[in-house]
């Protein structure tokens, strides 16, 4: 079975203002030191909110007044820290308040012949299909693992025949700038710890 990386990603969630954290900014903090950037704005009118988006340096950011997400991008996704360069952020920005860090990784597995996948005749999705006149094409199962300083979120999903995709999410509480910063330096080991459960969940020891 082949486990792959697709993406992964540090969110940060507190009081972020999206007109200071832009390309420009970052090159001036040295931060990020690409020179072409296309910056995306969009406005949530709803919500009332304003999230600029732009991809510099190998990573795409997402800054809304809520939470900063930085996606490493590219054929090897595994090859960036996003979680470091958002202390940097944050570290620049030591007043900013924060509440949380969420380092998330996404997989997709090409056999699910090993894997206890849900199935459509679970939780009476048959039904399901015939009250509502459709067809369920899959089915989703999610598990929370609680820790003492941090929590593990897992969602499995079945996309095809022979494909699975598994997010994993591990969310700590911060509260300053130095909590994030700390939290930064456990990205790696993160990554690892979120690998094992993968081979784990995919019935592989690799």
């Amino acid at each position: 079975m082949s486990i792959r990386l697709q993406s992964c990603d540090a969110v940060i969630v507190g009081r972020f203002n999206p007109y200071i954290v832009t390309p420009d900014w970052l090159r001036q903090q040295e931060i990020c030191h690409d020179q072409q950037s296309k910056v995306e704005l969009e406005l949530d009118v709803s919500e009332r909110r304003t999230s600029f988006s732009f991809a510099t340096d190998g990573f795409r950011w997402y800054v809304s007044d809520t939470r900063l997400r930085i996606v490493s991008i590219g054929d090897k996704p595994g090859d960036g820290d996003p979680s470091r360069i958002a202390a940097e952020v944050v570290g620049r920005l030591p007043h900013t308040p924060v509440s949380a860090v969420g380092h998330n990784f996404l997989y997709r597995t090409t056999s699910v012949a090993s894997m206890r996948l849900p199935q459509i005749g679970d939780m009476g999705w048959s039904a399901v299909s015939r009250a509502s006149g459709g067809e369920v094409k899959h089915a989703t199962w999610s598990a929370v693992i609680q820790f003492e300083d941090l929590r593990f979120n897992i969602n499995v999903a079945q996309t095809g025949e022979s494909q699975a995709e598994i997010v994993t999410n591990i969310h700590r509480d911060v509260a300053s700038a130095a909590e994030v910063d700390s939290v930064a330096s456990n990205f790696q080991d993160d990554r690892a710890r979120s690998l094992n459960l993968v081979n784990a969940l995919a019935g592989t020891s690799e």
